[in-house]
């Protein structure tokens, strides 16, 4: 989304050697990863696709599950394995799809970074769900898909942090029940799963439900809520932010009760997700299981 808001663009992807995958739970685990990327003619430049456009590949959100098969004379094209991991706040996505990503040689993305930046330039700018509507135009977003360095920038501002604040926190929710906005990052969500190489491990709230329906694996992450305080609240200190345990508490309890009780996708286990209860699991574990799954279901 360079130059208009439907636009994605999907930064070349570097297989990382070993990345380090920071832990809600309170360590850092050491994920190494030996795959190797598929050749791909331009690993030196980021790939953008329109919207306008048909994807290269079948598009694992729009409904299809048939396997790309030969022409007469040319290669197969296969399409990318794509696994949706769904979960409440706190349960730990972001450090897992991250550290299985990294495992797999996958791409990832974090589509509630997506919600939070739409969020944050709606505040910085003043603009109402009432009024947002009308003004998604003028939100152009970039989305980096390398597990060991993801970023997000909105009108070239990078926001990877600023979108973590207690203030956008507290009014995501209410940003991502506005229709056009789930309709717009949906959309923007399937291009870049469309156009991914090996993989892409993506994490959510909708993934399994509405996003991604036929993704090679769904995973329904979750833990008990004062585990999730206690990891969030550790995340917070380390930016510096509010770090008490107990409004950590009643701020995931809210937000629990707006994702899964708004009109529009809200938070559900999808039928034939995986539930990962990830209460008594160290981060590690968790990886290590996830990541088995992957190659069981692709």
């Amino acid at each position: 989304w360079l130059t208009q808001r439907r636009t994605v663009v999907l930064e070349a992807w570097q297989p990382p050697v070993s990345v380090n995958v920071a832990s809600a739970w309170g360590s850092v685990a050491s994920v190494r990863s030996d795959a190797t990327a598929p050749p791909r003619h331009d690993r030196d430049q980021p790939v953008r696709t329109e919207s306008t456009n048909v994807p290269s590949r079948p598009n694992p959100g729009a409904g299809s599950t048939e396997e790309a098969t030969a022409l007469p004379g040319r290669l197969a094209v296969m399409p990318p394995v794509i696994v949706a991991i769904d979960g409440p706040s706190g349960s730990g996505k972001s450090s897992v799809s991250k550290g299985v990503a990294s495992r797999l040689g996958f791409e990832y993305l974090d589509t509630g970074a997506m919600y939070r930046a739409v969020t944050w330039w709606a505040l910085e700018n003043h603009i109402g769900t009432d009024e947002i509507a009308g003004r998604l135009d003028d939100c152009a977003i970039i989305s980096g898909t390398d597990p060991a360095a993801p970023f997000v920038t909105v009108n070239a501002v990078d926001v990877s942090e600023a979108i973590r604040t207690p203030e956008v926190t507290a009014a995501v929710s209410r940003y991502s029940a506005v229709p056009q906005v789930r309709t717009m990052l949906v959309q923007m969500q399937r291009e870049a799963a469309g156009n991914a190489g090996k993989g892409l491990v993506a994490e959510g709230r909708d993934l399994g439900t509405v996003v991604f329906p036929d993704a090679n694996l769904k995973v329904y992450l979750t833990a008990d809520v004062q585990a999730r305080a206690e990891r969030r609240a550790a995340e917070n200190a380390e930016r510096g932010h509010d770090a008490d345990v107990t409004d950590t508490h009643q701020s995931l309890a809210a937000r629990d009760a707006a994702d899964s009780g708004r009109a529009v996708s809200p938070l559900q286990v999808a039928e034939d997700a995986v539930e990962v209860d990830a209460t008594f699991m160290t981060l590690p574990e968790v990886i290590d299981h996830v990541a088995a799954l992957v190659l069981e279901h692709s």
